[in-house]
């Protein structure tokens, strides 16, 4: 299972480790940021084919706005 763990772990943040790597230490001067890009529909991919549904933007969480108030005690 450990394997299983870490095997899936590198293979969908690897890319990302690796353009990162290349951007941080490349001289190069005319970079081309868009490649940046590629791991994350990469990483999107693998995910669809894991779990079997297209990923989209919105999500499953829905946001919740919590007011309190203070009142003072006499």
């Amino acid at each position: 299972m450990i394997i299983v763990m870490v095997g899936s772990f590198v293979t969908c943040y690897g890319p990302d480790a690796a353009a990162a790597m290349y951007f941080a230490t490349s001289t190069e001067l005319n970079k081309d940021y868009r490649l940046v890009t590629i791991p994350a529909f990469f990483n999107a991919c693998v995910m669809e084919t894991v779990f079997g549904k297209a990923m989209d933007e919105s999500s499953e969480v829905s946001s919740k706005t919590e007011v309190s108030s203070v009142s003072t005690a006499s």
